[in-house]
């Protein structure tokens, strides 16, 4: 027995030399912040990298969700931690001329081995001359138990619709710095689908204020926003297409167009551009805009609130020179000539486009973005001449003096389709339209049940047939709306089977839509 205890007591003795370090008491001490790059307070610049250096190795807790910038931009920072450093990347293009930036993180980093927390991180910057010095703060409490709310979002933003966030802290605190004087509008939300806005049952505080050399701390108590019959219309999408368009896809249909602004790589939304082309549902348009040689593009665009978008354009993209081309290698002669152009048209001068050898005069038609037509009289190939400045493009530009071939097709080169349409039920009771169409040609028309339909003059290809009950009378299909609570209107018929040959006659066939 007296062994294992003196065995024990070795053991304990010795476990003890081992443990008692030899350089003083624990490490209570934070990391320090011993230089940055550039220097914080730094002005002129737009910086792509920002890094910051450590007097000890670091670990960073949640960095990428934690670290903010205001004002708040379209695209999330990548950041990145190795040793001693933290290294800050912006997004190219995202940063606005004359704005003082605040980069801030609480208790997001600490040290490596006795995790001592770095409690405020905060860098600043401008891109202007000044480096703007105001702040404001507070506390947000619930209105029921005046419990400090967590997490809350702050949203402060200026007439400019500049937007400072961040959120409360464990004990609904929460500050924003550099910010310049003037009037801003405070919105404070519960945001518990973390969208960062205002929805329907959400609680919020909202308050006009001026901030100026000295703001008195604002006590917030947020009320429930309860308006499901109110919601604002916004942009949820903007989408490059191509060098001249952008798409947009709105939260929902807008109802008054003219109110709907855009502006791209300016703040100015009163300058004069395009109006935006809306589809027939009104939930989403297509933006026309010259060719911006800039990587990315900042698009603003105002509905029930200003938004702002950076769109990221391809690389290695050349501005192209305008050529306009006969739409078809062949026209039908009854039918409208058509011409395309490879950029969007601006305008167009039908004086300065003529016959050649003849008299007549052309009247330009735009029918797109991209392509123009004009009526003709004549049954045989001709040539029209367009001097510089018939079509000018979205980016100015004149089209140079050209002879176009214009080829109509003789009565040989084309067929001719007939077909009845049946309704032997007779549970069609309105007007019914029909389109005859491929990726060429289309053809509406309204029809009569039970009685043939010629088709004359038919280009030689495969068409498709739609046929629709037209029951509001607009002769043209509506597919409905949601929000409108309309259906749309019945397709009787959808085929991909009508065959036109050359000097070749079809007729006696019978769709029937039962």
């Amino acid at each position: 027995m007296k062994l294992y205890i003196f065995t024990l007591t070795i053991l304990i003795s010795s476990c003890a030399k081992i443990v008692i370090p030899e350089g003083g008491d624990k490490d209570i001490t934070p990391p320090k912040l011993i230089s940055t790059s550039p220097p914080n307070g730094s002005t002129n610049i737009k910086p792509r990298k920002i890094s910051l250096v450590f007097n000890e190795n670091i670990q960073t807790l949640n960095l990428a969700q934690n670290l903010t910038i205001t004002p708040d931009i379209d695209v999330a920072l990548k950041v990145t931690s190795k040793r001693n450093k933290v290294e800050i990347n912006i997004p190219r293009d995202s940063l606005k001329p004359a704005k003082t930036y605040s980069i801030n993180c609480t208790n997001c980093i600490s040290d490596l081995n006795e995790n001592n927390i770095y409690e405020n991180l905060n860098y600043n910057f401008s891109t202007g001359n000044l480096l703007d010095t105001l702040h404001i703060n507070g506390t947000v409490l619930s209105i029921k138990d005046n419990v400090p709310l967590q997490k809350a979002r702050v949203i402060l933003t200026d007439k400019l619709k500049s937007k400072y966030s961040t959120s409360t802290d464990s004990k609904g605190q929460w500050a924003l710095y550099n910010l310049p004087p003037g009037s801003y509008n405070l919105l404070i939300i519960k945001d518990i689908n973390g969208n960062k806005g205002l929805d329907d049952q959400e609680n919020y505080f909202t308050k006009n204020i001026e901030i100026t050399d000295s703001v008195v701390p604002i006590l917030s108590k947020l009320i429930t926003y309860n308006s499901p019959t109110l919601t604002k219309r916004m942009v949820v999408k903007v989408m490059y297409i191509n060098d001249y368009t952008l798409s947009v896809k709105f939260n929902s249909p807008i109802i008054k167009k003219d109110n709907v602004h855009y502006s791209i790589n300016t703040d100015d939304l009163n300058k004069n551009n395009n109006p935006l082309r809306f589809t027939s549902r009104l939930d989403s348009a297509l933006i026309i805009h010259e060719f911006i040689p800039q990587d990315s593009l900042r698009v603003h665009i105002m509905t029930d609130t200003l938004q702002e978008f950076l769109i990221v354009q391809p690389k290695k993209r050349e501005k192209e020179f305008l050529t306009i081309k006969s739409k078809l290698p062949i026209h039908r002669r009854i039918d409208p000539v058509s011409l395309k152009s490879n950029i969007p048209i601006k305008n167009t001068n039908s004086e300065k486009v003529k016959i050649l050898g003849s008299s007549d005069i052309i009247s330009f038609k735009k029918e797109d973005n991209l392509s123009v037509s004009f009526l003709h009289t004549k049954n045989t190939d001709f040539k029209i001449i367009l001097d510089s400045g018939a079509i000018t493009d979205i980016n100015g530009n004149l089209n140079k003096t050209d002879t176009i071939l214009i080829k109509i097709a003789s009565e040989e080169e084309t067929g001719n389709y007939e077909f009845t349409i049946k309704d032997t039920l007779q549970s069609i009771t309105n007007a019914v339209f029909i389109k005859v169409f491929n990726e060429n040609s289309e053809y509406n028309f309204t029809a009569e049940l039970n009685k043939p339909i010629k088709m004359l003059g038919l280009l030689p290809g495969k068409y498709s047939l739609e046929l629709f009950e037209d029951a509001n009378g607009n002769k043209k299909w509506d597919e409905g709306n949601y929000f409108d609570n309309t259906e749309p209107e019945k397709i009787l018929l959808l085929r991909n089977f009508i065959l036109i040959k050359p000097n070749w006659d079809t007729i006696g066939v019978d769709i029937y839509v039962n």
